[in-house]
């Protein structure tokens, strides 16, 4: 009601600039939120930013890169690029691929192999993979339960049933025994970011 407010008032000239990720539009668009003069003008304003094709997609990976002389392996950016655009949101993906990717090149000649890539298993199952072994990886049936409890906090199922990742602050799990230790080890998986 306050930006519909700005939006229309008369006495002040005001321009609203909302960025909503196409995940959450669902939450603005639905019958549930209670504000229908906001619905009609973001609707009337809203401008889509098209997912990145292939030339920026492939810039996006390479010019990084290039700052830091790391070194792709023939065919490995063309099958990032080729997996990403396949991906219903792939720059989240790219962007942890490509982080794992770092960590598993080959150090004393800064390359990214294929063999990397593909042992990842690309970007449509990169997190995925990465996520399975790290639950693995935990020693008891207590760490899993505790894993599970913050990982589920952490998404918020939107109203066609999807996920979507949601912020929580650090000390919310101060309640949970063990927690804090059990956020650092996902950060290390790079599963959690701080």
């Amino acid at each position: 009601n306050n930006l519909v407010h700005l939006i229309t008032s008369a006495k002040f000239r005001h321009t609203v600039v909302l960025t909503v990720r196409i995940d959450f539009e669902s939450d603005i668009t639905s019958s549930k939120l209670n504000c229908p003069g906001f619905r009609s003008h973001y609707k009337n304003g809203r401008v889509h930013l098209p997912t990145l094709g292939t030339d920026k997609l492939r810039l996006s990976i390479e010019g990084p890169a290039r700052l830091v002389a790391l070194k792709f392996q023939s065919g490995v950016v063309d099958a990032i690029v080729r997996d990403a655009l396949q991906a219903q949101s792939p720059l989240p993906l790219v962007q942890f691929t490509l982080s794992r990717l770092w960590q598993m090149r080959c150090a004393d000649e800064n390359l990214v192999t294929m063999d990397a890539y593909r042992r990842l298993g690309g970007v449509g199952q990169a997190l995925a993979n990465s996520a399975n072994d790290f639950y693995e990886s935990l020693k008891s049936n207590e760490e899993r339960e505790l894993a599970q409890c913050i990982l589920l906090d952490m998404v918020e199922p939107t109203e066609d049933l999807t996920f979507v990742n949601r912020r929580i602050r650090r000390d919310c799990f101060s309640k949970m025994p063990g927690a804090d230790v059990m956020l650092d080890k996902m950060i290390d998986a790079s599963l959690v970011r701080q």
